[in-house]
């Protein structure tokens, strides 16, 4: 009798101890979302971390960690908490988010493979498609990023970031021509949108440009390279505008005039002295 009423008390004890942990991680857990929606980030990493020390599990707090690792650009730490997260639960939108902080940070094959797990579930899902492309563009694996692009393109061909995308793919194959036309594609569904030529969409332009360079389009080269300064003249996007204007110096010259050409190395020069390859040109 003496043993069970023990244990019993045993029990209870465990019981109400580890509810007690878990009550105490929960209120450090909306501690720490209060803190973060206050704008105390550090104030609420620690929380998150001591609510974590006592629930070690709890992919919820390691979510929410993680955005605060993301507020204060440590993307590392970000990452881990993510990944982390995703080794507890899986979820499509939380694999894409990681995804693309790995993409930010040049991670490649570790955003690929986080990419490919959507997929695997959600074989539609255009942003995974349009994330796993430009991870095997930058791994120089062009024909499986081409092939990629397609296979999304079957799925929704007005998508303009995936004519993009083909783009690059083909530029990179020497496919000059078709390069061509499926970067023209991308401008053209752009421009239809409300949010066009802002920016952002700068490479649309420059990467049109340099392949119409190689296809000798050169008067469409010098309208498109001057629509990217236009559109971004605070020269927030990559390349930057000296790049633009020292590029845009070469159709200039191919077509025998030198003033433009002379006028667009200037620019470059007073933008960024140190082209050294610039200073070739001119002379």
């Amino acid at each position: 009798m003496k043993q069970t009423l023990r244990l019993f008390f045993f029990i209870l004890f465990l019981s109400g101890t580890i509810n007690s942990f878990s009550q105490s991680a929960g209120k450090l857990f909306s501690q720490g979302k209060d803190a973060a929606k206050d704008g105390k980030t550090d104030e609420a990493i620690a929380l998150f971390t001591k609510a974590l020390e006592l629930k070690p599990k709890d992919d919820e707090v390691m979510i929410e960690r993680g955005k605060a690792y993301e507020t204060k650009k440590e993307l590392e730490k970000a990452i881990a908490d993510y990944d982390n997260a995703l080794n507890i639960k899986k979820d499509e939108k939380l694999y894409l988010k990681a995804a693309a902080l790995k993409i930010s940070i040049g991670k490649w094959p570790q955003a690929l493979f986080d990419v490919d797990r959507v997929l695997e579930d959600d074989k539609d899902n255009i942003e995974a498609f349009e994330q796993k492309a430009w991870c095997l563009i930058n791994t120089k694996k062009f024909a499986d990023a081409l092939a990629t692009c397609d296979a999304a393109l079957a799925k929704n061909q007005y998508n303009h970031r995936l004519h993009y995308l083909k783009g690059m793919s083909k530029d990179s194959l020497k496919d000059y021509a078709v390069a061509v036309t499926e970067y023209q594609r991308a401008v053209t569904i752009m421009n239809g949108l409300t949010e066009k030529n802002q920016p952002m969409f700068k490479p649309y332009y420059t990467n049109l440009a340099m392949a119409q360079t190689k296809a000798k389009m050169y008067d469409d080269v010098i309208k498109n390279y001057t629509t990217a300064v236009k559109i971004d003249v605070k020269d927030s996007i990559l390349p930057q505008n000296y790049r633009v204007y020292y590029y845009r110096s070469f159709p200039h010259f191919l077509k025998n005039d030198f003033g433009p050409a002379t006028d667009d190395l200037d620019k470059a020069l007073s933008m960024n002295a140190r082209i050294k390859s610039a200073f070739t040109n001119v002379l």
